[in-house]
């Protein structure tokens, strides 16, 4: 078997196929590592904005807990959490109205979420009568 020799536009033609080919293999693992993070980030975010909902409401429960102790209480306070901060604000009407705000940061990120409920208090035995959700 006999070898005929290549001429110089063979290897030219042979080294940029390569070339193609290569360029094409590292922009599919590129974009998969570009795609992949995205998705990470879109877990976490969803998953700090639970988060921010569960804050949100362990604030009304904490309100709650300090009107149910002392029909009369009101006023404003916070509650500082290892990954987020809770404002709570009780207003003293008739019913009582309880708004918490969480806010929960994370890598430039914020996130609010607020809840609220309407507490009604019982003039005359001091019980908490009815609470309704917003």
């Amino acid at each position: 078997m006999r070898f005929e020799p290549q001429t110089p536009e063979a290897g030219v033609a042979t080294l940029f196929i390569v070339v193609a080919i290569s360029l094409a293999v590292v922009s599919i693992g590129i974009l998969a590592a570009i795609q992949g993070n995205s998705s990470i980030f879109a877990g976490k975010s969803e998953s700090q904005a639970e988060r921010a909902n569960f804050l949100a409401e362990t604030g009304v429960q904490d309100a709650l807990m300090r009107i149910a102790r002392d029909k009369s209480y009101g006023g404003s306070y916070t509650i500082t959490e290892t990954d987020g901060v809770i404002s709570v604000n009780i207003i003293s009407d008739s019913d009582k109205t309880v708004s918490s705000t969480a806010t929960v940061t994370w890598q430039n990120n914020t996130i609010q979420r607020v809840r609220s409920a309407i507490v009604v208090v019982a003039s005359s035995t001091g019980k908490i009568t009815s609470i309704t959700w917003q």
